[in-house]
């Protein structure tokens, strides 16, 4: 049994260009993940983000309220501090 095998430069050249074709299509595959998960999938989040932030109405909160809360909360952080805080240990 002689498996002596005949390459010649035409099935060289086959082989090659099978071999590109097939690198080209997995070069475009991973591409094509990567845009699709680094740059579209961004572009999406950040629009359904920001058709959120449009939707939400000033309407729906109560200015007034809203600055009384403040106003509290920035009383209550006004208080003295320099009062002496007694020690629990002694």
């Amino acid at each position: 049994m002689d498996y002596k095998k005949n390459l010649t430069p035409k099935k060289i050249f086959q082989y090659t260009y099978i071999l590109i074709i097939l690198i080209n299509f997995v070069c475009i595959y991973y591409l094509y993940t990567f845009t699709n998960k680094f740059v579209y999938q961004t572009f999406f989040t950040n629009r359904e983000y920001l058709i959120s932030q449009g939707s939400k109405s000033s309407d729906d909160i109560n200015l007034n309220k809203f600055d009384t809360i403040i106003n509290k909360i920035n009383k209550k952080s006004l208080i003295d501090k320099s009062e002496k805080i007694p020690d629990i240990f002694n």
